[in-house]
């Protein structure tokens, strides 16, 4: 039940339940399409990588504002989700190389957090359309990740002798996850993405990264306050008990746990998962292009094309377990058509104002 090296199937029918990932979506009936979820948005688009000047993939994405991690138990909210948490996420599993998801992040070279934390820019070390579908780790809350053994807290004052052009600083410890935005330059504050990043060179292969100041104009001390990664192992992560680990932002949150043989997880629905229950079970699974579910006539035709089937037993060709919406199971028939029509036009999970 370690959401970050736990790798088997069965695993993650809990630890899926209870977690976010990357943000992306597709809709049940079509895995092929991409959707808008926790993240509404995207682009993607090249930079020119500063050590090498060749040109690489950059991908833009933008989230939610109403996704919370919650407390097992309680189900009680405890830290809003944003680009921030995205940003920690990627750079602990970038510095944790022999976990699981280890594949989807290990050719980082920066992220920049833009837009009051609403959007994350990522910057990658190669160039590939596949780059979009990178990334999507398990989110974690910044509460959790605070935990120890998970991370270990550093300040510093280094004596900075100046320059140009982009420099590494050289912190104690390379396994960096999270800088605090309390850094300061003889004094002076200095702004993430701005005026400095985490940084790998793309010639490094996780488990190895630096604080990056860009274009640094004077010489002083550099304050810097930031998080590595330390140690995740365990049952659960770093072994810290599950009353504390299950913490995330999934659909679901954990009300009660027993390992072992003849053990359980009892679940409980996430009452701030972003997604609002819709009016129809599984008819409209589409977001629209305001992103927005809506039940129009696509659904109508959807549900429509079903007609007279039956999953009862062998399923019919024409089965669609998503139209079947009234008593009795398993048909679909003129009284579900009639319940999809007397829902035409509404409207829900709209996503609210990034900011």
């Amino acid at each position: 039940m370690n959401v970050i090296y736990s790798d088997w199937y069965y695993d993650y029918q809990s630890l899926g339940r209870m977690n976010l990932y990357g943000g992306l979506s597709t809709p049940p009936y079509d895995l092929s399409a991409d959707q808008a979820g926790f993240v509404t948005d995207w682009e993607s688009g090249t930079y020119i990588d500063y050590d090498t000047g060749e040109t690489r993939s950059k991908n833009t994405f933008y989230y939610r504002s109403d996704t919370w991690s919650v407390e097992p138990v309680t189900g009680n909210p405890v830290e809003n989700y944003n680009a921030t948490q995205v940003y920690q996420s990627m750079w602990y599993f970038y510095q944790t190389p022999t976990c699981w998801l280890f594949g989807s992040v290990d050719y980082i070279d920066h992220l920049n957090i833009t837009e009051s934390d609403c959007s994350l820019e990522m910057y990658w070390c190669d160039l590939s359309y596949w780059n979009t579908y990178f990334g999507g780790v398990s989110i974690f809350s910044f509460d959790l990740l605070r935990n120890y053994p998970l991370s270990s807290f550093y300040t510093e004052d280094i004596a900075w002798g100046g320059g140009s052009g982009m420099d590494w600083v050289g912190l104690t410890n390379s396994r960096v996850f999270w800088i605090e935005r309390t850094v300061t330059l003889d004094g002076v504050p200095l702004v993430q993405g701005v005026d400095y990043e985490i940084y790998a060179p793309c010639s490094h292969y996780g488990g190895d990264a630096d604080m990056r100041l860009i274009n640094p104009t004077s010489a002083g001390t550099l304050h810097v306050e930031y998080w590595a990664a330390s140690d995740a192992r365990g049952y659960t992560p770093g072994n810290i008990a599950w009353q504390t680990s299950f913490q995330g932002a999934g659909m679901y949150y954990a009300l009660d746990f027993q390992p072992g043989e003849n053990g359980y997880l009892t679940l409980r629905r996430n009452p701030f998962y972003y997604m609002e229950t819709p009016p129809l079970g599984e008819i409209d699974f589409e977001r629209k292009s305001n992103g927005c579910y809506k039940i129009d006539i696509f659904d109508v035709v959807f549900a429509a094309s079903a007609y007279g089937s039956q999953g009862g037993g062998i399923p019919d060709s024409k089965w669609l377990p998503g139209a079947d919406l009234v008593p009795d199971c398993c048909r679909v028939d003129i009284f579900d058509v009639v319940t999809v029509t007397g829902k035409y036009g509404q409207e829900w999970d709209c996503p609210p104002p990034s900011s």
